[in-house]
């Protein structure tokens, strides 16, 4: 399947050794269609979450990928002491946002990440439970 950033799956794969082996398929959610496929978009998502754990989002309106990447290199160039003051609380204590906001590379874990979550805060009133 083709998407305008380019090609998203493929069924096999060069390995170093020159070897092949399967690839998953990568879902692809088409937000052009969320007005006339909902049901459909909707069990892409919750079929790729509970099987696969990921997805791609692709034709969001309004999204310029080429702003929102440069953005990104803006970020997470910045020095560590900048980034710091959006960590999640649990990096630095004294700061508000528990599940949201900037977490750095940590050493030692095989991940070897840094990344930035992002969401609208929730308040306990907003939940209604029927």
């Amino acid at each position: 399947m083709q998407s305008k950033h380019g090609p998203l799956e493929k069924s096999r794969v060069k390995t170093m050794s020159d070897t092949s082996r399967p690839v998953i398929k990568l879902p692809i959610v088409d937000m052009s269609k969320t007005e006339s496929d909902r049901a459909g978009l909707a069990k892409i998502v919750v079929d790729a979450l509970e099987n696969i754990g990921f997805l791609f989002i692709d034709n969001v309106e309004g999204l310029d990928f080429d702003r929102l990447f440069q953005a990104c290199q803006w970020f997470f160039s910045l020095p560590p002491e900048k980034k710091r003051k959006l960590c999640r609380k649990n990096w630095v204590p004294e700061n508000p946002n528990i599940y949201r906001g900037y977490f750095p590379v940590v050493e030692g874990e095989p991940s070897r990440k840094e990344g930035f979550e992002f969401g609208r805060a929730v308040r306990p009133d907003d939940i209604q439970v029927t």
